[in-house]
């Protein structure tokens, strides 16, 4: 990364390279679907506890990222996936240069990042729910489009609420494919911008808050191991402050419940490896050499029935006919070979195997290859 950052002509060490930004977004992107997926999955098993959080996924996804990313912006000063990938969040402001992120900084970073993308996808399933999706395309390359001129020929005029909800809505019909295309095509924008080193900014919403995206130094490393464990790795833990017993507890407990927020940007690449791996395991020959078991042995012949035809001491003789066996037959219930004309002769009127006297029936009676 540091390499094609120096290609580019970042010109500051920094700087991280569009490559970087990219992945930390795609990131952040599959979060919630995989999310959904893990909670659809277990909704099949407990319905009752999981099924209502289902139905509400995009409600649920948003207080959960609310959580993650308010304590990332927080403590670290970055949002979780940038946090993993070692990018850190930074005033453009010069006198602010070098200061953690204020708390306006914080609200307007978690605005952009959990309320606009919940909005957005809200739109968007209102918009596939009042007849948008694949007619969009269309329409953005069409003059033709619903307008509330076209219920014009209605036989009554309806009422004044009725037709105020209905201009609203071809109106959020014929506006949005716009907005949605600004939504895409702007950052796009901002991202060829800094690739040629145009702007500091990676995005649109970034320049709306001041704030540039930045490479995390040895030194915040440092101060995020030490934060990330609460002090320990200072020498300040939770009980290494001073203060009453009951206020270490509570200082206990607090460190405890943020603890797992701390090590989340360590405890989600590692659940990847490790599932990735057992991807690889399950795909494996080794796996696979595993999982068979070894051939039972063969079971033993079934004996003759004492007043069935008796099995000739040449194998090659058919134990009806007591002639050298032609065109062999088998029923596979029994498992004695003969020829195919007696044995199905045989099975059609008695409705059994001749030798062991099995209950069998015409349909099974299978042809045998032979070399000879």
């Amino acid at each position: 990364m540091e390499f094609m950052s120096d290609v580019l002509g970042s010109g500051t060490a920094s700087r991280p390279s569009l490559f970087e930004l990219f992945a930390q977004e795609k990131m952040a992107s599959l979060f919630k679907p995989a999310l959904v997926y893990a909670l659809s999955i277990y909704a099949q098993r407990y319905p009752r506890y999981l099924l209502r959080l289902v139905n509400r996924q995009d409600e649920a996804f948003a207080l959960l990222m609310l959580m993650v990313e308010r304590h990332y912006l927080r403590k670290f000063g970055s949002s979780f996936s940038e946090n993993i990938y070692g990018l850190k969040r930074a005033s453009t402001d010069s006198a602010r240069t070098g200061r953690k992120l204020g708390g306006r900084d914080v609200t307007k970073s978690l605005v952009l990042l959990v309320v606009v993308p919940y909005l957005k996808a809200k739109l968007d399933l209102l918009y596939e729910r009042h007849g948008g999706g694949g007619a969009a395309v269309a329409f953005l390359f069409s003059n033709r489009g619903r307008t509330p001129s076209d219920n014009a020929d209605l036989a009554a005029t309806p009422p004044l609420a009725t037709r105020l909800r209905t201009w609203i809505r071809e109106a959020f019909l014929a506006s949005y494919p716009y907005l949605h295309a600004a939504y895409h095509l702007l950052p796009l924008g901002y991202s060829l911008a800094y690739l040629l080193g145009r702007t500091r900014y990676y995005s649109p919403w970034l320049h709306l808050m001041g704030l540039e995206i930045q490479r995390m130094t040895h030194e915040d490393y440092a101060d995020q191991q030490n934060l990330a464990l609460g002090g320990f790795a200072s020498g300040d833990g939770p009980l290494g402050r001073d203060g009453t017993p009951l206020q270490r507890v509570r200082h206990l407990l607090a460190w405890l419940t943020e603890l797992p927020l701390n090590l989340l940007n360590v405890i989600l690449p590692t659940s990847v490896l490790f599932f990735r791996f057992l991807e690889w395991w399950y795909a494996s020959d080794l796996y696979k050499a595993s999982k068979y078991l070894p051939i039972p042995p063969a079971p033993a012949p079934l004996k003759p029935h004492p007043e069935g035809f008796q099995i000739p001491d040449d194998p090659l003789v058919c134990p009806v006919c007591r002639e050298s066996r032609t065109n062999p037959a088998v029923l596979p219930s029994s498992g004695y070979a003969c020829c195919y004309p007696c044995l199905h002769k045989y099975v059609e009127l008695n409705r059994r195997c001749p030798v062991t006297w099995i209950p069998a029936q015409t349909d099974q009676v299978a042809h045998l290859y032979s070399s000879t």
